[in-house]
């Protein structure tokens, strides 16, 4: 996917949120490739990772004001960092408030050995044995109570009131699955795993609210 499509997939979901209230999820910019998940805090963004990262925030539309949160990891921040910077530049209003616990890994309990399992598998293998509660609950949450956890923090930050305030919350391919696998059945269809700064969308349009990802679009009961 070229960087062009890839900044429209997201300016356009601003674009076209007509009286919703508009919260992005994004996984971080592109990375240096992990050859050991043991090891996969320490992968930095790549220099098109940053170049893309910027480029995006250029071009953000510039009739809204924008909050970046991120996970504690740096591959992250900095996407949220360079994102905003040059949104800042532009012109646009923005802001990062910096990091938050429930976009990095606060689902391991047993930090070493839940990254030992995964280093032995494929991602999505990983992603459908913790779905199916085959990761023992003394290392890792249970799979939806993590997926419940999260949603209601992403939530619990917004303010609905101020529908030209969007968030954008810079995360990892595995907390983006916590949304996708228990919310759009990800195991029954053909949803791809999220590529770099891959959007989710959530829509807040008074008490309802609606999550979507590619072309699923899902109404979610939830108290928040």
């Amino acid at each position: 996917m070229n960087t062009i499509t890839r900044i429209d997939k997201i300016t356009n979901e601003i674009i076209h949120k007509k009286d919703s209230k508009i919260i992005l999820i994004l996984r971080h910019s592109d990375r240096e490739k992990i050859l050991d998940v043991r090891k996969s805090s320490k992968a930095a963004l790549t220099e098109e990772g940053i170049d893309i990262a910027k480029k995006l925030g250029a071009n953000l539309p510039n009739d809204f004001q924008y909050r970046f949160f991120h996970s504690h990891v740096a591959r992250c921040e900095n996407t949220a960092r360079h994102i905003c910077h040059e949104a800042i530049n532009a012109g646009i209003n923005a802001i990062v408030l910096g990091e938050r616990e429930y976009l990095g890994g606060f689902f391991m309990k047993d930090v070493e050995k839940v990254l030992e399992i995964a280093n032995q598998m494929w991602g999505p293998e990983f992603i459908l044995r913790w779905y199916e509660g085959k990761i023992d609950e003394t290392s890792i949450m249970p799979f939806k109570s993590a997926s419940k956890y999260i949603l209601n923090k992403v939530i619990s930050e917004t303010n609905t009131n101020k529908e030209k305030e969007i968030d954008i919350h810079i995360t990892h391919d595995w907390n983006m699955m916590l949304f996708m696998f228990h919310i759009f059945n990800w195991s029954d269809n053909t949803l791809k795993w999220p590529y770099y700064l891959e959007p989710i969308v959530i829509m807040v349009q008074n008490s309802n609210i609606f999550v979507k990802y590619e072309n699923e679009r899902r109404k979610l009961n939830i108290n928040y």
